[in-house]
């Protein structure tokens, strides 16, 4: 991940293999998004009664990569 690809702007979409600056962990690059079982390229903001997890890793200098999951609508909250 390096930071010339960070996506910036209004998070009303995110988009599979991009990387985002996340409040809590900083940048990270999303590795999955799933609908129940399907998983998807990219979403938009959804009514609350669509659950999308949105899965990330995150990697700092000195660590190994690390995978998180959230609700879209927890992600998109936390994005800088």
């Amino acid at each position: 991940m390096s930071e010339s690809t960070v996506k910036a702007g209004s998070y009303q979409e995110v988009e599979q293999g991009e990387t985002y600056a996340h409040r809590e962990y900083g940048l990270v690059e999303i590795s999955g998004i799933w609908k129940g079982t399907e998983q998807l390229e990219r979403v938009r903001y959804m009514d609350e009664k669509d659950t999308i997890i949105v899965r990330f890793t995150t990697r700092n200098s000195d660590e190994r990569a690390r995978e998180f999951a959230e609700t879209f609508t927890n992600f998109v909250r936390d994005l800088e």
